[in-house]
Formats: C-alpha cells, structure tokens, sequence
C-alpha cells in the first residue's frame, strides 16, 4: 500500500468493516510506538448518549417485556393525540 501525493491511503475492506469506518467516518490519528493509530472519532453527543445509557442500566426495578412498554407507549400517545384533537 502507497500513501498517494495528496496523502490519502485506502483503508482495507476488511479492516474498514471490522473496525466500524464506514464512509464519512471521522478518524484521527495517533502516534504509537510502532506507528501510527488511526481510530474514529466518537462525537460527543454518542459520548453524552452512551453516559447516559451506562448511568442507567440496570436500574429498571420492574420486570416489564418490551411489547407491554410499546402497548403502553402507544395508548400513552394515542390518549395524548385524542385530548390535543378534542382542544382544537
């Protein structure tokens, strides 16, 4: 592999699938021992999501199935369209 005048290289398929760098994926770089790194940049709004979801795992204090949160979700919703129809 060459780095090309303009100094892009091709990633490997194999290695763009392994490690997550699909196109437009921002990567950066660092210096290593035995080269250099190249590793994608998480933004910082996945940063804040993944926090979020890690402060709250786990804490769920009732053992409730997705089709029961979806089925009450949904009612949830359905209720909250009927009052804001009935308000017009």
């Amino acid at each position: 592999m060459k780095v090309t005048q303009k100094g892009q290289i091709t990633i490997p398929k194999s290695f763009r699938d392994r490690y997550g760098l699909a196109h437009n994926t921002e990567v950066a770089f660092r210096a290593v021992q035995e080269g250099v790194l190249v590793y994608p940049v998480v933004s910082t709004r996945q940063q804040d999501f993944k926090r979020s979801l890690k402060r709250v795992r786990g804490i769920a204090d009732q053992k409730i199935r997705t089709d029961d949160i979806m089925r009450m979700t949904r009612s949830d919703a359905a209720r909250s369209d009927a009052a804001r129809s009935d308000a017009e």
